[in-house]
């Protein structure tokens, strides 16, 4: 009995098997490396994002408690006190002076324990400490009557700087001081004790601080330094500050990354208007 062979059913031969899995393996490989890619493309723009949101947050924030800063005081604006009383006094004790003569003329009071909040800007290229107001919202009032409550001052001392963990940046902090006649305010923000507790972005790897003067840049700032020969007029808040914020890659990788810099213009920047005269 004769078979076709049309009914014969042939195998696959050793040459083909290696061609389809060849084949497979290729269009597998394209596939990892376009997932891989994806992922990776992924990764890099949210981290960027995440970044630049920061970044835009963090600037934004310095820039608020720049705006809030207060100008130096002009002596040359102040009334000059006068005695009400025609007897002369003298007192003294540990902590204050005061000098009373005849009517008319100057009183002269010292104390050598008051803390001086009004500084204005103070700083050099790796802290910033500022004098900043803030008005208060006034309380609700329920049926015409107002709450009993204390209201807190406004008056604040901001400081910015990098917490150093030994030779590694720890991250950027932000101290807010919210009694203006306590001692902590005449201290450096370096000094603080425990100071990572202060830390609100530990991406942070430096900042660079830059004070404008109407001509160049500078590296330090000190506003309550005398602006004239006499002494009598406090040098007061650059006309603005350059902020340049410097990432850290990744927590593995503490090389530098993006840098971020805005310029934030002080509305009490450095310019004294003239004491009026009365013909």
């Amino acid at each position: 009995m004769r078979t076709s062979h049309a009914s014969r059913r042939r195998a696959f031969s050793l040459m083909e098997m290696v061609l389809a899995v060849a084949i497979t393996m290729l269009l597998l490989g394209a596939l990892y490396v376009t997932l891989s890619t994806y992922m990776t493309t992924s990764k890099i723009g949210r981290e960027v994002t995440h970044e630049s949101a920061l970044a835009r947050n963090l600037l934004a924030r310095i820039g608020d408690d720049i705006a809030g800063q207060i100008g130096a005081y002009d002596p040359r604006g102040l009334l000059v006190p006068e005695t009400s009383s025609s007897d002369s006094t003298s007192s003294s004790t540990s902590s204050s002076t005061t000098e009373s003569t005849t009517p008319g003329t100057t009183t002269t009071v010292t104390n050598n324990d008051a803390v001086l909040f009004n500084f204005g800007v103070s700083g050099d290229t790796s802290t910033l400490t500022l004098s900043t107001s803030r008005a208060q919202k006034p309380r609700p009032t329920v049926n015409g009557v107002a709450p009993m409550e204390d209201i807190s001052s406004d008056l604040r001392c901001v400081m910015y700087w990098v917490v150093m963990n030994g030779s590694e940046p720890a991250g950027l902090a932000r101290y807010e001081l919210k009694q203006a006649t306590a001692q902590d305010i005449d201290f450096a923000p370096t000094n603080l004790s425990d100071q990572n507790k202060y830390i609100i972005a530990p991406e942070v790897k430096s900042i660079l601080f830059e004070y404008w003067n109407g001509t160049s840049w500078q590296t330090t700032w000190i506003g309550s330094d005398p602006a004239s020969e006499d002494g009598s007029i406090p040098l007061g808040p650059p006309a603005a500050i350059r902020v340049n914020v410097t990432f850290r890659r990744s927590a593995a990788d503490s090389s530098d990354g993006p840098t971020y810099q805005n310029v934030f213009a002080l509305p009490t920047g450095n310019n004294f208007p003239q004491k009026a005269t009365t013909p």
